[in-house]
């Protein structure tokens, strides 16, 4: 089977569409620039091999940045990308990869590698970075590098570590909480938020599948799931004192990409095909 992603942006409040891609394919990461109407995302467009694009909201032309085969993690106020380079799929979910975190520019030039054996990063305020990263024996999420909040063990399979817990964490935009996807518990999975000394602030009710999630910047925590199965998602907002409200239920598969400054959403409905070839 293959993916097709389309990626839109609109206000969720009037629930206005505006496509930005036409390609077929798969989108693995895409975020706003700091100007709110230039877009950075990773994908692997008409079989052809992964890259880094950047596109407008005013135009529909893009352009690779130069990262062959490099998947976008983040971008921060002053622009700079999180990408993970050498990447390979776990677990056979194409969300879940690992690989070597690097830092890069939006004007190109040659990336920084810094972290090995990285899945998720994700850019603080104050260009502090949030890592999810293995070793040899645990999980940890970090923020920023090196401070712990926190570890899980982990679990071996056949075909690797366990591809469990600590998904797509984000900074809040005060850079005083990270939220992410919590998936130890098959069919209960929740979304926890932890502030900077490694304290649980907010858990969410569990729900059955994740679709990402993103920062609203009224500090509320917004984010995709299946409360069953199926491939029905509905957007919740969750804030700081756990209360959780339903944003808008999506005509289908949803992933949340971004949210800008101004309030619009990033985001690709997501169609699952299916084929047989002989």
């Amino acid at each position: 089977g293959r993916g097709r992603s389309v990626a839109s942006s609109g206000g969720v409040a009037d629930v206005t569409y505006k496509p930005v891609t036409f390609e077929e394919g798969f989108i693995f990461a895409a975020r706003f620039a700091p100007d709110g109407r230039t877009i950075v995302y990773s994908a692997d467009w008409d079989g052809r091999p992964r890259d880094v694009f950047v596109t407008s909201l005013d135009s529909p032309d893009f352009r690779p940045l130069g990262f062959p085969g490099a998947d976008l993690l983040g971008i921060s106020r002053s622009g700079e990308l999180a990408i993970l380079n050498g990447s390979t799929v776990t677990g056979g979910n194409p969300y879940i990869r690992r690989g070597t975190f690097a830092r890069a520019s939006l004007t190109g030039g040659a990336p920084r590698s810094e972290l090995d054996r990285v899945r998720f990063a994700d850019f603080g305020a104050d260009n502090a970075m949030a890592v999810v990263r293995d070793d040899e024996s645990k999980r940890t999420l970090e923020y920023p590098v090196g401070q712990v909040l926190v570890e899980i063990p982990l679990v071996k399979t056949e075909s690797g570590p366990g591809e469990t817990g600590l998904i797509g964490p984000r900074v809040s935009p005060s850079g005083e909480y990270v939220a992410f996807f919590d998936t130890r518990t098959t069919g209960a999975l929740t979304v926890k938020i932890f502030d900077r000394s490694g304290k649980l602030v907010v858990s969410s009710p569990p729900f059955a599948d994740w679709w990402d999630l993103a920062w609203a910047p009224s500090n509320e925590i917004w984010y995709s799931a299946a409360e069953s199965g199926g491939r029905q998602t509905t957007l919740f907002g969750l804030d700081l004192k756990g209360r959780r409200r339903v944003v808008f239920r999506a005509p289908g598969a949803l992933t949340l990409h971004d949210i800008s400054p101004q309030g619009d959403v990033l985001g690709s409905f997501d169609h699952i095909l299916s084929r047989v070839e002989l």
